[in-house]
């Protein structure tokens, strides 16, 4: 896997760097949409299912951070680099 710091970055052209920014953005939007479908779950499970709802919804929102953090490294060290 590329790293954001990874040399290799400095010899893509302009627009696989866009295309690579982009990939990056759609999976941090899709790990936005998993949290909040994680959130709604968790608030609508039922007592017996509260425990199991609210780690998957720690997960996902730790994915989801992940991904903003790969994301806003990533976009910032292209601008730089560009």
């Amino acid at each position: 896997m590329t790293m954001p710091d990874d040399p290799f970055i400095f010899q893509l052209p302009s627009r696989l760097r866009e295309s690579r920014a982009q990939d990056l953005r759609l999976a941090w939007r899709e790990a936005c949409s998993e949290a909040r479908f994680a959130y709604l779950s968790w608030l609508n499970s039922g007592p017996t299912r509260a425990g199991e709802a609210f780690a998957a919804y720690v997960a996902a929102a730790d994915r989801e951070a992940t991904a903003a953090e790969f994301f806003r490294r990533h976009a910032s060290h292209d601008a730089v680099t560009a």
